[in-house]
């Protein structure tokens, strides 16, 4: 994660990837805290869907972004995917969550498939990989 500007953020995640013709999907989501009863940021592990309320949750806030994977250097296996963020100035700690999406099978490319991240139809698709990043309160 680097810090553009006031409230944007650029993150990137680089790596090697099969030789497959699918290459598998990164999934970045913005995300924001809801915190009833004042429950730290920190403590909440739970994603939550618009159908939750009343608990302690992260939230997808707007449209998650499903880069485009770009060739790193001259490897045919190394890959980035980078995708920028402007901060809303709501209220509430933010986060991003990146995942990795496997197709399976993979045989066949799938640009533009349906991107599931930050609704319940996440669980159908086999993630790989996940992690978060607390921004930074601004």
């Amino acid at each position: 994660m680097t810090r553009k500007a006031d409230r944007q953020y650029e993150f990137k995640l680089t790596g090697i990837v099969s030789p497959a013709p699918a290459v598998n999907r990164v999934d970045m989501i913005l995300e924001r805290c809801t915190q009833p009863g004042g429950v730290p940021a920190d403590k909440v592990d739970l994603v939550g869907f618009e159908t939750v309320t009343g608990v302690p949750a992260w939230q997808r806030h707007g449209f998650p972004r499903s880069p485009e994977p770009k060739r790193v250097g001259l490897s045919p296996v190394l890959k980035e995917w980078k995708s920028e963020f402007l901060v809303p100035p709501d209220d509430g700690p933010f986060r991003v969550r990146v995942r990795e999406v496997e197709f399976l099978p993979n045989e066949e490319p799938r640009p533009g498939a349906f991107l599931k991240s930050g609704t319940p139809g996440e669980v159908t698709e086999r993630t790989v990989l996940t992690d978060t990043v607390l921004l930074p309160e601004l």
